[in-house]
């Protein structure tokens, strides 16, 4: 068991500085993005959205979210990674304080649509800077260890929450607000700190008349020249988001007003 360890402590010390500041970041994020997670669909039913509307909310989501992805793709490659990460987490920032400001569930429209684009652009981005930054014979290594940090974090966040909620009136729009604003103030905080102290990776310099402009719809076209096995592993990423679309949103009221959670 020591030998275990010996090698892991030796694994993280030969580890890239970015690779450490960018779990350390993505950790905190993990921990704002859990903190009202478990009360969102309740402070949207608190904020006088009935069942319909709650759905309504939730696939406006998934659908932004199919739109957005092809281009961000693009404009990584485009832009680079860490500009679009500091922007996803400046936009899920704006996004907790739409949620922060909100008086009614109509005025969370541009937020669930925001947040979305927010999304895709940081933990995906997360793992491009780990494999950019990581020998191709440890990344699947470096990956790993990314969930297992970032595990705890998400583990904390509830109880956090819970304690905060509780000490401020309960299951309810006032007892649920704050989250958001503690959201939006630790993801405003992380931007400025990768801002600052993240080194760029993932950047393709583009030598004026020996490198070709490459569109979107080019990108899509060689996706699927890849063959029928993307396409398979594309429905079933589509199925297994549609199972967890439609009974997601309902779990928390179901949890609180059935069971008396």
């Amino acid at each position: 068991m020591l030998g275990i360890y010996r090698v892991l402590i030796t694994f993280i010390k030969g580890l890239d500085r970015r690779f450490k500041l960018m779990v350390a970041a993505m950790g905190v994020h993990q921990l704002s993005l859990n903190l009202p997670a478990n009360y969102s669909q309740l402070y949207v039913v608190g904020l006088g959205a009935n069942p319909v509307e709650l759905g309504f909310l939730s696939s406006l989501g998934g659908l932004v979210s199919s739109i957005v992805s092809a281009p961000i793709g693009w404009m990584i490659d485009r832009y680079g990674v860490k500009r679009m990460v500091v922007y996803g987490l400046l936009i899920s920032a704006t996004v907790a304080m739409i949620y922060y400001t909100a008086i009614d569930w109509f005025m969370l429209i541009p937020a669930v649509m925001l947040a979305e684009l927010g999304l895709r652009m940081i933990i995906p981005l997360a793992d491009l800077v780990f494999m950019d930054v990581t020998e191709s014979t440890s990344r699947a290594q470096a990956i790993a260890l990314s969930r297992t940090v970032w595990a705890i974090p998400s583990m904390i966040a509830p109880m956090i929450a819970a304690v905060i909620v509780a000490s401020l009136g309960g299951i309810c729009v006032e007892g649920i607000r704050p989250l958001y604003l503690i959201q939006a103030i630790i993801l405003a905080s992380i931007a400025l700190l990768l801002y600052l102290k993240l080194e760029e990776t993932h950047i393709k310099p583009e030598i004026k008349g020996t490198v070709r402009s490459t569109g979107i719809l080019d990108g899509f076209r060689e996706v699927f020249r890849m063959g029928r096995r993307i396409t398979v592993w594309l429905i079933a990423m589509g199925l297994w988001r549609f199972s967890i679309g439609i009974s997601m949103p309902y779990i928390p009221l179901w949890m609180v007003q059935i069971k008396g959670a």
